[in-house]
């Protein structure tokens, strides 16, 4: 796993306009099947599939999967698992472990909370 400073990431994985955007509750074992920004708390795992980007808001009360050419990008709190096949950006704080495989690219602001 490549660990980034906050700038690498940005500049290897911009920030793309989502095309869909969730507000409030939503249920867990959520698939992200398009380019998505929730604002609010998932109750449960979430899965961003490859090509695609997601933006989290809040809090995301499970684990946070994210697949090989998919970037997370979460500003909050992962209460269980980042494990990370493509690119993640964490502003927040994670409190299961980081896993991800030796391509995969992740940014923590708090490195304190990164396991491996």
């Amino acid at each position: 796993m490549q660990r980034l400073s906050e700038k690498e990431f940005l500049e290897r994985f911009p920030l793309r306009e989502p095309s869909n955007e969730m507000g409030g509750v939503a249920p867990g074992e959520l698939s992200v099947g398009q380019d998505t920004c929730i604002s609010g708390i998932v109750e449960g795992d979430v899965f961003v599939s490859g090509g695609l980007h997601l933006v989290v808001d809040g809090i995301v009360e499970g684990d946070v999967h994210v697949d090989a050419g998919a970037v997370a990008y979460v500003h909050g709190t992962v209460e269980g698992d980042l494990i990370v096949q493509g690119a993640a950006f964490v502003d927040g704080v994670i409190e299961g472990d980081i896993r991800g495989a030796r391509d995969s690219a992740v940014y923590a602001a708090r490195e304190g909370w990164v396991t491996a």
